[in-house]
């Protein structure tokens, strides 16, 4: 579904900035 796509999205996200962040 539309909501599981967007979910996944912002895990990504999530995971990107806890790489770059301190």
């Amino acid at each position: 579904t539309e909501h599981q796509k967007v979910l996944m999205l912002v895990k990504n996200l999530d995971k990107q900035c806890n790489s770059h962040g301190p």
